[in-house]
């Protein structure tokens, strides 16, 4: 397990906004001391997950909260394209009788 610090390090520096939302919780849980029903809500995530993403981490440490990969077909967007508009990185709409970009 991560000190209290090196939590906090981890969640400054993470780039992936899936894996930050979890360090999040685990952030909440053991530093704040909240229970899973609060992260869950908080995170608006199920509890079972929370549990999930704790157990995860208490056996794992931070590699235990990387998503597994998934089966099926390659992904068809670049994963930087889609934390950059997960993170509220889309361009603004444009104004009225601008032209295109």
């Amino acid at each position: 397990m991560l000190t209290d610090e090196e939590l906090k390090r981890a969640l400054r520096t993470e780039k992936n906004v899936r894996k930050m939302t979890k360090i999040l919780a685990i952030c909440q849980i053991e530093i704040s001391g909240s229970s899973y029903e609060k992260a869950a809500h908080d995170m608006m995530e199920q509890q079972g997950t929370i549990e999930e993403w704790h157990k995860r981490y208490l056996r794992d440490g931070l590699q235990g909260l990387d998503d597994f990969p998934r089966p099926g077909l390659p992904r068809m967007v670049k994963v930087e394209i889609t934390e950059f508009v997960q993170g509220g990185g889309a361009r603004p709409p444009r104004s009225p009788g601008s032209p295109p970009p």
